[in-house]
């Protein structure tokens, strides 16, 4: 045994960190020096002591980690220098690339450290500690302060505490203890068969799982059978064709406008059973307008490719192309966990920060970077939004700009953004081209009925009843339409294969054939009135397409022209949030809607004008402080096709 310097170790033990680090350790300072100096270790000293307590920690309370319990006394440890000396410590990469790994959960590999500490400087650079470097001439993206490293820290913590009640759900699944909860997602559709059923997904590390509190259904699909994952829309696959073909006509208005799914809200896991046979597990998101389904689409997927090699599966995983096939993968799969924790910092999505880093193996260097290539390939499929190779053929017809928001003035964009206003508040424009022409006399009949309704309105005193008339009749078209569907989806059930064969409607003639009779005066009005509509539209369309030139040109002095881009994106995300209630697409946010509708008819029918006012005054200067609608947030967005 190496003799023990004892002028060292008296400095050691001066020192308050190296203290507590040997407490946690439950050994002596000299037993430690001893073990690090009979070995060859990369590493420092005081890195060497903080593994072997954090490795201790762990043993005597394996549901907490040391790096949550103590984070300032890691950070302090990891630049000691700094610390010593009374100034507030900075680490750089190669000590974090080096002794993360060794402090769970901050980094599973040192490739999955490199790529968290970029994230983490390139978050802090626009912050008082990042200005604080530079004015010291030191660059922020090169050195990790302590301010930065507690939050992350702080939100590992809270993604950790997400995963509360996990060993209650594994014992009732009939998992094992070490399978551990990655993700969870509530209120969650299994739409194997209709009606879907409502539950909770979650994502261990080995084994997806919905569960359902109402009915006790109970799904568990292990990660390595699963074969592909991929989006779908769940109206398109889900309704019979014959439903589907009328579930989208709304009446709104006088007309009937075609309300399509553009937009995969559903996740398709194509999985083997025991028996060896494909099966399907089909899952609704409906928060956060379609991004969960996205998100949980890359997290699946990452964490069968992290079985999948554990079984030495790797090749052709995803789509068909071929991988690098690589035994014993040091995967380590609460990357999802990390990905969170960044994600919650406001830094995006990092791609390059999960798991598949960790395929590097023991070969030359050579083969590393083959992994590592493979890898970063994967990685860009998974995190892309959406993901290449994995859209819908609504997807795919939609309009570039039906989904994105932008906050720079865009000649393009704002083009598409006025062509969607256009199609989508049609019906308002027809109902104000109705309303002109009542009050212009161009139909007598249904003029002079509008003024005697109206004048007995006033002589009856029923302008308070208005509101109360207008929210209860448009609950119960909304009921009427329900009603409606459920009489196609039994037609549909019935007729079976027959209904999806394209039937003509009853009493038409043969589809090209000539008309009987030609068209009437009102008709002919009518198609001039929409003629000249869509010529207008047509003219405003060249006019931008032909002013863009200047319209670039002059895209500093445009801010006021980015706020009018946005209003008129924000106010056809409105519509299309409306047209999606109106679709009875999702029937648990209808419902709501049509609730809402029927309290506020009674409400309205209670209160006076007087008091309508006053309420309406209050709300709309109380506005600002209003916190954001979780339900309109929880309205998926459907997509416009021009007819």
């Amino acid at each position: 045994m190496m003799a023990v310097d004892g002028s060292a170790l008296e400095w050691w033990r001066a020192v308050p960190q190296v203290q507590e680090l040997c407490r946690l350790s439950r050994k002596s300072l000299a037993d430690l020096f001893n073990e690090y100096s009979q070995h060859s270790f990369e590493t420092t000293f005081e890195e060497f002591l903080l593994a072997e307590a954090a490795r201790s920690f762990s043993r005597v309370d394996t549901s907490k980690a040391l790096v949550l319990a103590q984070p300032l006394l890691c950070f302090q440890v990891l630049d000691l220098a700094s610390t010593l000396e009374g100034r507030s410590g900075e680490v750089n990469r190669e000590i974090f690339q080096r002794v993360a790994p060794t402090l769970p959960p901050l980094a599973g590999t040192a490739a999955s450290a490199g790529c968290i500490f970029d994230a983490l400087c390139s978050r802090q650079a626009g912050t008082s500690a990042g200005a604080r470097l530079r004015e010291s001439g030191r660059s922020p993206a090169t050195l990790l302060t302590w301010s930065t490293f507690s939050a992350y820290v702080a939100a590992l913590r809270g993604c950790l505490q997400e995963a509360a009640g996990e060993t209650e759900v594994k014992q009732h699944c009939g998992l094992a203890p070490e399978d551990s909860l990655l993700h969870t997602c509530k209120l969650v559709h299994q739409v194997a068969k209709f009606p879907p059923v409502v539950g909770t997904l979650l994502l261990f590390t080995h084994h997806l799982v919905f569960q359902s509190t109402v009915l006790h259904n109970r799904a568990i699909i292990p990660l390595n059978s699963i074969r592909h994952v991929k989006l779908y829309d769940v109206a398109e696959h889900h309704l019979p064709p014959k439903v589907h073909q009328n579930a989208g006509w709304k009446l709104i208005g006088k007309a009937l406008q075609h309300v399509t799914p553009g937009i995969a809200t559903g996740l398709d896991v194509e999985w083997t059973d025991r028996r060896g046979e494909v099966q399907h597990a089909l899952f609704k998101f409906t928060e956060l307008e379609n991004t969960l389904v996205f998100q949980w689409l890359a997290f699946v997927a990452e964490a069968a490719a992290a079985n999948r090699c554990d079984a030495g599966q790797f090749s052709q995983l995803q789509g068909g192309a071929a991988r690098a096939n690589v035994h014993h993968a040091a995967f380590v799969a609460d990357n999802i966990l990390r990905f969170k924790a960044i994600a919650s910092l406001g830094l995006g999505q990092c791609k390059a920060l999960l798991g598949l880093q960790g395929l590097v193996s023991t070969a030359d260097g050579a083969t590393n970077n083959v992994v590592n290539a493979e890898a970063a390939a994967f990685l860009d499929d998974l995190y892309t939004t959406p993901p290449h190779g994995n859209v819908s053929s609504g997807e795919r017809n939609a309009p570039a700009g039906a989904l994105r928001t932008t906050e720079a003035f865009d000649p393009e964009l704002f083009r598409q953004h006025m062509e969607n206003f256009e199609v989508l508040y049609s019906p308002l424009v027809a109902a104000a081209q109705a309303a002109t022409q009542l009050h212009t006399w161009e139909n007598p009949g249904a003029s002079l009925m509008a003024l005697v309704l109206a004048l007995c309105v006033y002589w009856y005193d029923w302008v308070g009843y208005i509101l109360p008339a207008v929210c209860g009749g448009l609950a119960s078209i909304l009921l009427l339409e329900r009603a409606l569907l459920a009489h196609l989806e039994g037609e549909a059930q019935a007729s079976g294969s027959d209904s999806r064969k394209p039937q003509p409607p009853r009493g038409s003639a043969v589809m090209g054939a000539q008309a009987a009779g030609g068209a009437s005066d009102k008709e002919l009005a009518n198609a001039s009135r929409g003629h000249l509509r869509t010529r207008l539209g047509h003219w405003m369309r060249q006019a931008l397409d032909q002013s863009s030139f200047l319209l670039t040109s002059a895209r500093k002095g445009t801010a006021g022209l980015a706020a009018i881009q946005n209003n008129v994106e924000a106010a056809n995300i409105a519509m299309l949030k409306l047209r999606t209630l109106h679709s009875w697409r999702y029937p648990e946010l209808t419902t709501k809607y049509v609730s809402s509708l029927l309290v506020a008819a009674a409400f309205f029918s209670i209160l006076s004008l007087r008091h309508i006012y006053l309420c309406c005054v209050l709300f709309l200067f109380t506005s600002r402080f209003h916190p954001p609608s979780l339900f309109y947030q929880s309205i998926p967005v459907a997509c416009v096709r021009d007819d």
